[in-house]
């Protein structure tokens, strides 16, 4: 009964409409045009969708009479709705609705706004040619450098949201066939397929091989559909480099402070360059320019996720090789079994990197294979491959500093160590800037970002008056590693970096892909014990409340491989949420609660290394 009743209910919603009505302010448009009487403003709307049920524009100002019209040809010969409104008002601080009805799909239309017996200021973008405007805005017949600032709507039933969504997956049969033989090859061949990845002593756990399936085909499920314009920033180097034969350090200087990550997907540019014929096509005639419009346009196009699984797959293969790493720190079976509970499910790493589609797997790779070499004493090569890491991602540097006393027995060691950390970025500094200086190409050094970058400033936007948070955090922490080093084994290094974090999360603001790089301390920690489950799961729901306060590329708009039209509009949560109350309480609390939690973290860090003294002195 309860089955029936559920398929029922199921019918039911998917027959419902739902209205994606954008929410829009006034500060989101730069100029306003002012409509006196007998003025008309003309707006072109290109591919236009059957499903649309309405303009949002931004008006203010009142009149007898206003006219809305559409056609379907630029003179308004073929018109297709006209709505008179008597005695209208409008706020500029409230987005005006003009409902839309079609009878058939359109591959363009043109709206006209008219005002008799009065005025309004219309919101418009000055000098703005994006994908929906097209410099078509006019005024008494006279053309206006600029076009309207409009939204539309859309009216979907969730069965036909579902079944657009459904028909742009259709779309990408190579995919639907590449997926579907890899997700039997990975379920029928499993235990060939992960063995490698396996230590021997958890080999005959078969809910593990299943475990390892399921964290796969979540994966699979997930890379072709979202995406964030940072990975497109990405992968445009790359491209550049093929398709342009442009030598690395000339394609982008502005992106030389990730040129690594971005070289890794060159050898994909190349070998499936027949999958990607639209890619090619976009960026050739629209070069991608680090904005919205070139995110929508990639996002919008039919191969759109088969590309992005393609050039995510080196992000698959970057993750469960650090799943082989993390393995083999620990010799403890229950402790592996956590580690990989942990490293396959966590959601930070699947919304980070898989929805995002950031690079931090590289970084982290060397990050935890120099922490085994350093278990192993083997600490020059270790030390070293933090300072590799430090190449892909600069952020190593910061925290190298935390594990120099613990590898160092005196001053003599310690600079040695310090200086084998840097010698990778010294390298990769030098191989980047000397090409680009015979070339007489300006490049900024791929250090630069630690010293000069939006993204570094961030350590110093927590003060009071002179006194920083960070610095003065990050001074005692170090202190404190100084202190403790006798006490801390070589299969606790991981201590040092994971209180770094803390402290760096504490005492600075950060964006949402930097609390990636805390992932595998945590996930050592939780292992061990350290951490429970219940205190991470509040960690990341606090996580996941902060980043609301980030714009909707961030949250909506990373599904826009799915649907472009309808997630480029769709409001973020933090919008809809103010609108009942006010988000930045909530996110007021959530950080309070997120620094509050990193601090209880410092202090069990501190349990644990008591614990471990006083078993020492038991022991002895």
């Amino acid at each position: 009964m309860k089955k029936i009743l559920f398929i029922i209910f199921c019918l039911l919603l998917s027959g419902c409409n739902v209205i994606f009505q954008p929410v829009q302010e006034a500060r989101e448009s730069t100029e306003y045009l002012r409509i006196y009487d007998g003025a008309v403003l003309i707006q072109k709307i290109p591919n236009i969708k059957y499903k649309i049920s309405g303009l949002v524009f931004l008006l203010s100002g009142s009149s007898e009479k206003f006219v809305f019209t559409v056609a379907a040809d630029e003179n308004f010969q073929n018109i297709v709705h006209i709505k008179e409104y008597q005695n209208f008002n409008a706020n500029i601080r409230k987005s005006t609705v003009f409902p839309l009805k079609l009878d058939k799909n359109y591959n363009n239309l043109w709206c006209k706004l008219e005002a008799k017996n009065g005025y309004f200021l219309v919101a418009y973008k000055k000098g703005y040619n994006d994908f929906k405007y097209n410099n078509t805005l006019y005024s008494n017949a006279e053309k206006i450098d600029g076009a309207l600032y409009f939204r539309t709507i859309y009216e979907y039933s969730f069965g036909g949201l579902l079944k657009e969504i459904i028909l742009k997956i259709w779309d990408n049969y190579i995919l639907l066939i590449i997926l579907t033989i890899l997700i039997i090859a990975i379920i029928f061949k499993r235990k060939k397929i992960f063995d490698f990845l396996l230590t021997d002593d958890i080999k005959n756990n078969r809910k593990i091989y299943n475990l390892l399936v399921i964290s796969v085909i979540i994966r699979f499920l997930i890379m072709p559909f979202f995406c964030h314009i940072d990975f497109l920033s990405g992968i445009w180097v790359p491209f550049k480099m093929y398709y342009d034969s442009f030598a690395y350090y000339a394609t982008d200087p502005s992106a030389s402070f990730h040129i690594l990550n971005q070289i890794i997907h060159f050898p994909i540019m190349m070998f499936t360059k027949f999958l990607m014929p639209e890619l090619y096509d976009l960026w050739i005639t629209q070069p991608y320019d680090y904005n919205l419009s070139g995110w929508y346009n990639f996002s919008a196009l039919k191969s759109a996720p088969t590309i992005l699984f393609i050039l995510k797959i080196p992000f698959l293969l970057a993750d469960y090789l650090c799943l082989y790493i993390l393995l083999r720190l620990f010799a403890n079976v229950n402790i592996k079994i956590r580690a990989l509970y942990f490293w396959l499910f966590n959601p930070v790493a699947l919304y980070v990197v898989y929805m995002i589609g950031r690079f931090e797997f590289y970084s982290i790779f060397f990050i935890l294979f120099g922490l085994m070499l350093l278990k192993n004493e083997k600490n020059k090569l270790g030390i070293l491959c933090i300072g590799i890491a430090a190449a892909f991602r600069q952020y190593p540097i910061l925290f190298a500093p935390f594990l120099l006393p613990l590898i160092s027995k005196n001053i003599r060691q310690f600079v040695s160590n310090a200086i084998i950390a840097i010698l990778p970025l010294i390298i990769f500094n030098v191989l980047h800037n000397l090409p680009a200086y015979f070339a007489g190409i300006s490049a900024s050094a791929p250090t630069a970002v630690v010293s000069n970058d939006e993204h570094s400033n961030m350590l110093f936007k927590y003060h009071i008056k002179d006194l920083f948070f960070f610095p003065f955090g990050y001074i005692i922490a170090w202190l404190f590693i100084v202190d403790c080093r006798k006490k801390i084994s070589a299969e606790n290094y991981f201590i040092a970096v994971l209180l770094f974090f803390l402290i760096l999360y504490s005492s600075s603001n950060f964006e949402p892909q930097y609390f990636m790089w805390i992932i595998p301390f945590l996930c050592i920690a939780y292992s061990k014990k350290i951490f429970s489950f219940y205190e991470l799961s509040c960690y990341f729901l606090l996580f996941f409340l902060i980043v609301m306060q980030w714009d909707k590329t961030f949250t909506t708009q990373l599904a826009m491989p799915m649907f472009a039209d309808l997630f480029y509009f769709l409001p973020s949560p933090e919008r809809i949420i103010n609108q009942y109350y006010s988000v930045e309480i909530i996110n007021r609390l959530a950080t309070s609660f997120f620094i509050g939690f990193n601090i209880w973290f410092i202090y069990k860090i501190y349990v644990y290394l008591k614990e471990i003294e006083i078993n020492d002195r038991i022991n002895n």
